[in-house]
């Protein structure tokens, strides 16, 4: 589990096992403390510092999270793009660079022709990031509440190369505000790799961009104006369509924002969802944004009386199984369910809970369920009189808990504005304005992890390793087996196969004479109850190593008398065990120490100091295979025109190499002797 802050803090938690204590932690540099000379931010919105307010995205390919800081500069703030390897929490890609965006423009903050996002604009990164087409984007609105001067602002980078810019789009280039905020919601991309977001009103900025923002959307947009709409771009930052509501006046003037929720794209089709403060859902075909395929009141009971804060506003929006969850500001929960065959969602709304209603902030929402698999979909929203609900996704009017009922164990510490819950393997996490995370998850639950993250094994043989289970608060009994990736020919045995509360289990995995080689990853499952919790491990099966380590010799340098000789040994199979001076005469070795089972090469070496110099070396790998290194080096008394004489003792026919160092050019008359022990036999050379 990753956590981001106001502070410019990244945090890395063991989400499996919840504790206080993380893996790793960063910070990215100095916040920004409120106010700045811009009056960004105001504590009442985003807290009394900013830091990392859009939500960070994660490149699984790569590893590799991205985030966007923001730090005091001058009279006011910069941001900037870091690209942090989740691993090793290093900066990489090139990163961090200051994020930096010039466009042509009139706007009310222009100058000399051009609209620049810098210290003196108001501009926050709001929205989630996207990856996407191997871009970061990141969307720029209002810090809050409504400071001047801001634009909307779609930014990308090079997800490979954050020091390439390329992509830049502003709102307003000729007028003012529109910005891109979402309620923190990301911009969302096509099968085509097209993006899509919303934007927020110009309300009451006529007289200072000399008449540009007009409040008719026509002639807004006929000068490169964008408040206010739903917008499609080319993943390189292409204008290609926009959507202005039909009552584009009356949500501009009234400060409600079209941008308050972004857009959400319906899995398996090229259809959209969106809406704004209105309450209106608008519902979008990609291939045709000139008008919604359908559009109704989706909160409250009427329409919106376009007064300031006056609607029933949506922030957020969520989608499982054919159903869309809305669950407006001032109004109560509501469930529509789409019709693939009309292309439509059903109205009147399906369920709905009428006993909760929340105030002027909305909730927040997100869906769990086993795939789309029916009856088991979960709805869960915070609202802000600081409550965790989970309600039935099939059934809204059913909610099946919520974090007062039993408040002393379970209640939320505050309120997270605009952050959904986050939910993953039978946990719900949700963060909070009080410095934690709380950690949701059933009573009986229980945890799985392996004493090792791989094992091997000769086909044939086996190998093993423990699975501990470690109950949180449950006393059932969790039954143990390997649920996938068991190569054929192998089985796994548990002692014992099965655990009550918390303990180990010791796992043994054998293999046959016919289990293919190769690296496979099991699944571990614990089941208790209905609940399966899972480990993963990988195994690695070979054949039976019967080679032994390989060698070579030699290298030659000498100091004075002596000579000294280097040596190379490896096993690239079981690995190198031990290398062993077995026989010393005359002579000093030097032998490095290196990890039993090391693949790697292994230098060392022998110093002889003359003819009676001896030495012999043992190599031995993991599967207990052993060879023999036996050279000899000798140095004697050289007399002009007679032979030199010398011994070569215990050199094995599979070792007799004799190497010759020739000292000075010219012919060598040599003469060896060659002593079987039955007969004597003599070669020149």
């Amino acid at each position: 589990m990753f956590v981001a802050t106001m502070h410019n803090s990244l945090y890395a938690f063991d989400a499996d096992h919840p504790s206080t204590t993380p893996l790793w932690t960063i910070n990215l540099g100095p916040s920004v403390t409120a106010p700045t000379a811009n009056g960004c931010p105001a504590s009442s919105f985003t807290g009394p510092e900013l830091g990392i307010l859009g939500t960070p995205v994660i490149d699984q390919n790569t590893n590799t999270l991205y985030a966007v800081s923001a730090a005091p500069s001058g009279g006011g703030y910069i941001h900037y793009l870091h690209a942090i390897d989740i691993k090793t929490k290093q900066e990489k890609f090139g990163a961090p660079v200051q994020i930096q965006a010039s466009v042509p423009g009139t706007g009310y903050d222009a100058q000399s022709g051009r609209v620049t996002l810098g210290t003196a604009s108001a501009d926050v990164q709001r929205t989630a990031l996207l990856l996407a087409n191997g871009t970061i984007y990141a969307g720029f609105g209002n810090c809050g509440p409504d400071q001047d001067p801001w634009h909307g602002w779609m930014i990308g980078y090079n997800a490979a190369n954050t020091k390439s810019q390329t992509f830049v789009f502003n709102s307003t280039p000729n007028g003012g505000q529109g910005g891109i905020w979402q309620s923190g919601r990301g911009p969302v991309v096509d099968s085509l790799g097209d993006i899509y977001f919303n934007t927020g009103n110009a309300t009451g900025y006529t007289s200072r961009d000399n008449g540009v923002t007009s409040g008719n959307s026509t002639t807004d947009a006929s000068n490169n104006n964008y408040a206010e709409r739903f917008l499609r771009l080319t993943g390189t930052g292409q204008f290609m369509a926009s959507y202005p509501p039909i009552n584009y006046a009356g949500l501009n003037n009234n400060d409600l924002d079209f941008s308050s929720s972004g857009p959400l794209l319906i899995p398996g089709t090229n259809l959209l969802v969106t809406g704004g403060k209105d309450g209106i859902i608008y519902l979008f075909d990609s291939s045709s944004m000139s008008a919604p395929l359908q559009s109704f009141q989706a909160t409250g009971t009427s329409s919106c009386p376009y007064s300031m804060d006056g609607c029933d506003q949506i922030h957020d929006l969520a989608f499982w199984n054919d159903t869309l969850y809305v669950w407006g500001s001032n109004d109560i929960l509501r469930a529509y369910v789409f019709n693939s065959t009309t292309n439509r969602f059903n109205t009147p709304a399906a369920s709905q809970n009428a006993i909760y209603k929340t105030g002027y902030h909305p909730a927040s929402l997100a869906v769990s369920g086993n795939g789309t698999q029916p009856g088991t979909g979960i709805l869960w929203a915070t609202t802000p009189d600081s409550v965790l609900h989970a309600f039935n996704a099939a059934n809204v009017a059913s909610e099946l808990w919520n974090s007062t009922q039993n408040s002393g164990r379970d209640a939320l510490p505050s309120y997270p504005k605009f952050t959904e819950p986050t939910i993953a393997n039978g946990r719900v996490y949700v963060a909070t304005h009080s410095n934690q995370v709380a950690v949701y998850g059933l009573l009986s639950d229980f945890t799985l992890s392996t004493s090792t993250p791989s094992v091997t094994a000769l086909r044939g043989g086996s190998a093993s390793f423990t699975v501990d289970v470690s109950s949180l608060g449950s006393s059932g009994t969790v039954a143990l087996n390997v649920s996938s990736g068991l190569p054929a020919g192998a089985s796994a045995t548990f002692n014992p196969p099965s655990i009550t509360g918390s303990g180990a289990s010791v796992v043994t995995i054998n293999t046959s004479s016919t289990t293919p080689t190769g690296t496979y990853n099991l699944l571990i499952s614990g089941s208790m109850s209905g609940q399966t919790r899972t480990a993963s491990l990988s195994l690695t099966v070979t054949t039976p190593d019967t080679t032994p380590p390989a060698w070579t010799c030699c290298t030659y340098s000498y100091s004075g008398s002596s000579t000294v000789m280097g040596f190379s040994a490896w096993d690239t199979q079981a690995g190198l065990k031990s290398i062993q001076a077995v026989q010393v005469v005359n002579a000093t070795v030097s032998v490095p120490s290196f990890p039993v089972g090391t693949k790697s090469m292994v230098n060392f070496s022998a110093t002889e100091s003359g003819w009676s110099s001896y030495v012999k070396f043992q190599l031995t790998d993991v599967a207990g295979n052993v060879t023999y290194i036996d050279p000899c080096e000798m140095i004697a008394d050289r007399q002009p025109g007679k032979p030199v004489p010398f011994t070569v003792k215990n050199l094995s026919p599979a070792e007799s190499t004799v190497t010759i160092i020739n000292g000075s050019p010219g012919i060598k008359n040599l003469r060896f002797s060659v002593d079987t022990g039955l007969d004597v036999g003599h070669i020149e050379v």
